[in-house]
């Protein structure tokens, strides 16, 4: 069975909309326990089954698509943000109860860790200097760019990165 990725997506735009399960049933004219197993992600869409929920939801099909896109990076940065929550209340729960060597070596090794990763950013251009391209810039210039997002990188972060990117890709269409 296909993977159904546009199920959550599906529910939060018919919720979105103030409809029931059975309003969109009316809507679309697939059941209502379809419709739930599709939400549910318990049953795959075809393209068909896409359309008709689009059209129904008034959007078009890519935006379902890059709803669910973004509902998928939300999730992934929240399940992130908890993750580093869940190790923060760790350290706090194990604080209390090493002594006062221990607990200095704690704070030691955490501020040797944020003085490395503040020389690592270093070694990159800032995110406010990426984000807007210089009027200067030539395309003969050679460019570095990460291959990939490292996974501690802040939501912020991220948003700056794609955005460098976009800025990026209206200057090469801009040169087309």
């Amino acid at each position: 069975m296909a993977t159904n990725i546009l199920g959550p997506t599906i529910r939060a735009l018919r919720k979105e909309k103030g409809l029931t399960q059975k309003d969109l049933s009316n809507l679309t004219g697939i059941a209502q326990n379809t419709i739930s197993n599709h939400e549910n992600q318990n049953r795959s869409l075809d393209e068909n089954d896409i359309r008709i929920y689009a059209n129904a939801l008034s959007v078009q099909v890519q935006d379902l698509y890059n709803m669910a896109e973004a509902m998928a990076t939300k999730n992934q940065q929240m399940r992130e943000i908890n993750e580093r929550q869940t190790s923060i209340d760790h350290i706090y729960s194990i604080l209390p109860q090493l002594n006062s060597d221990h607990v200095k070596s704690v704070e030691e090794f955490a501020t040797k860790q944020l003085t490395d990763q503040h020389e690592t950013s270093k070694l990159v251009k800032p995110f406010s200097t990426l984000n807007e391209p210089t009027a200067e810039y030539t395309y003969d210039e050679p460019e570095l760019l990460a291959a990939h997002i490292d996974d501690d990188a802040t939501p912020e972060e991220r948003e700056a990165i794609m955005e460098w990117a976009r800025n990026r890709k209206r200057l090469r269409n801009k040169k087309d």
